[in-house]
């Protein structure tokens, strides 16, 4: 992707034109210096601008969901994408106070500091953050890439006890059958195996195939991960393309329609205890 130049160095830029146009007046024995010297000029401010985004964000679902039984009540659910350059410090200030935070490493290794305990992570794993956690990520060399799943603060006061010492199992399931014409496999149990916060479910299709009705027990986030299907959710039909998400309610049903004859479509469903 090619980036336009920020307004600090357009201005270099124009002092470096018109500078140039000065010079080429002295003789030619001075000219590859001065010349050699602006250039200078103009990377270290592009250097600088570029050291004040260490990080970009971008918010892929906002949405509210109803925790199990509780018809009255409403709980923010939200996904972010953060793209963090290499040799970077930060520290993640999540704009939704109180969210219990799942992890995804997409792309990348890192080392995370959640409230001054350190762990690394690579591509692949999946971590978690706590509500109102100090977050700190150290990047190496290379740009990490992460997917933040947020579920809202009401929902973690409801379930206190299964949130105290919460911790993850990445699971090696193979897939199994889920419906017809679908296989899915438990990636990671957020909490007890036995009585998890939330589970990360992938669910594959097949070429050209589509599925049964499918439901889970519990509030979700639906995504798109590969391919473009159709989905039929709560009797409503919407395009799926990669990357696209939506928030279901607790025991919602969708169909899953994929269209290409050629390649599978996979799809992540992040299941929250109802």
């Amino acid at each position: 992707m090619i980036r336009a130049p920020s307004i600090p160095l357009i201005g270099m830029m124009g002092f470096f034109v018109s500078t140039l146009q000065k010079i080429n007046k002295l003789t030619m024995k001075n000219k590859p210096i001065i010349v050699c010297l602006l250039l200078g000029l103009v990377y270290a401010a592009h250097g600088q601008n570029q050291q004040q985004q260490p990080f970009t964000k971008s918010t892929m679902l906002r949405s509210e969901l109803t925790p199990g039984q509780e018809k009255n009540a409403k709980i923010p659910v939200q996904v972010d994408n953060y793209i963090i350059s290499g040799g970077q410090n930060v520290k993640i200030n999540f704009p939704v106070p109180g969210l219990l935070w799942i992890i995804h490493v997409k792309a990348g290794k890192l080392s995370a500091s959640i409230n001054e305990k350190k762990q690394e992570y690579g591509t692949g794993d999946f971590f978690i953050v706590r509500p109102n956690s100090d977050f700190l990520i150290q990047t190496e060399d290379d740009a990490v890439i992460l997917q933040l799943y947020g579920m809202g603060e009401s929902y973690m006061k409801a379930r206190k006890t299964m949130t105290e010492g919460l911790k993850h199992t990445q699971r090696e399931e193979r897939y199994r059958p889920l419906v017809e014409n679908a296989f899915m496999k438990e990636s990671v149990v957020i909490g007890d195996v036995r009585n998890p916060v939330a589970k990360v479910v992938d669910i594959n299709v097949g070429p050209g195939l589509k599925t049964g009705s499918i439901r889970f027990d519990g509030p979700s986030i639906l995504q798109v991960t590969t391919g473009e299907v159709m989905l039929t959710i709560q009797d409503k039909q919407v395009q799926g393309k990669m990357g696209f998400m939506s928030a279901l309610e607790s025991g919602n049903s969708f169909v899953v329609n994929n269209n290409d004859k050629k390649r599978p479509a996979t799809l992540r469903i992040i299941v929250y205890q109802p």
